[in-house]
């Protein structure tokens, strides 16, 4: 009997692992990159804003030479204030599951009111000049869109709101059954131990234990397997995002992962000196 009871607490202690394990990476996911507000202040926290007009300057700068009109002063069109609200509004618009749209009626207003004023102290411009601008002007809105919102990867970015919608739509759901399956499987191996309580909780720690180094494990194979200092994703803005985020995720990770260890070896502890009852009843 007590061969069986030992074999059904190691499977299910086995299975509690596995959900422990499941539970953990949820909630880091959930609070980390799932996370929209999370995500803005990462984006802020790495000047992503102000990296990405930089980079914005650096590309149509040419343009703005070979067009003539170096006196548009384009660093002052492309401020650090209207990148931020399209890229809050791009992570927006993801995270909520929407279409993502770019809205660049300002930025060509900006534009147009730029050489209004040029126009205004003697600036004159031909037909022919005047179309010349007008194209200049399309690929400064087309440069903005495709780093501000789209990258390179265009294709790509359009169908992350349809991946987030199923991934907002399941959470709730894997959430509560992993929270069932937990206080099933807790109150199941107890059960199974009831005349050794003791056995019981100790085989709870195992698993909670086990599920901690496991989480080291993860923080470390990451680690080794990820050359994450010397990343690149499309430019050196995405990049240092990427690297910050992924960073304090195995943060996170390696803590959970320490703080579960030690919780199971206090269960351990626990459940390898307590007496049982009728042993205690014994000795008085």
């Amino acid at each position: 009997m007590k061969t069986v009871t030992k074999i059904i607490s190691y499977i299910f202690a086995f299975i509690l692992i596995i959900i422990l394990l499941a539970g953990m990476l949820l909630s880091i996911t959930t609070k980390t990159v799932l996370n929209k507000e999370y995500m803005l202040a990462n984006i802020e926290k790495t000047n992503y804003y102000e990296k990405v007009k930089q980079r914005l300057i650096s590309q149509v700068t040419d343009y703005i030479e070979q067009s003539g009109l170096e006196d548009i002063e384009i660093e002052n069109v492309l401020t650090v204030e209207q990148i931020k609200k399209d890229v809050n509004t791009f992570i927006t618009q993801v995270y909520n599951g929407e279409p993502i749209t770019v809205n660049q009626d300002e930025l060509r207003q900006q534009l147009e009111n730029k050489l209004e004023q040029l126009q205004q102290n003697g600036l004159t411009l031909t037909v022919v000049e005047r179309k010349s601008v007008d194209k200049v002007f399309d690929t400064i809105e087309t440069t903005y869109a495709s780093e501000v919102v789209y990258g390179t990867y265009s294709k790509y970015i359009e169908s992350v709101p349809k991946i987030i919608n199923i991934v907002n739509n399941a959470i709730p759901i894997a959430k509560i059954a992993i929270g069932i399956s937990l206080i099933a499987l807790i109150v199941i191996i107890l059960l199974v131990n009831l005349k050794q309580i003791k056995n019981g909780l100790r085989y709870i720690g195992i698993s909670v234990l086990s599920s901690g180094i496991l989480m080291i494990g993860i923080n470390a194979f990451a680690k080794i397997s990820m050359d994450i200092k010397n990343l690149f994703i499309m430019n050196r803005a995405m990049s240092d995002l990427v690297i910050n985020v992924y960073s304090n995720y195995l943060s996170k990770v390696i803590i959970t992962g320490i703080v579960s260890v030690v919780i199971g070896i206090i269960c351990i502890i626990i459940g390898a000196t307590a007496k049982p009852k009728v042993e205690k009843e014994n000795n008085e």
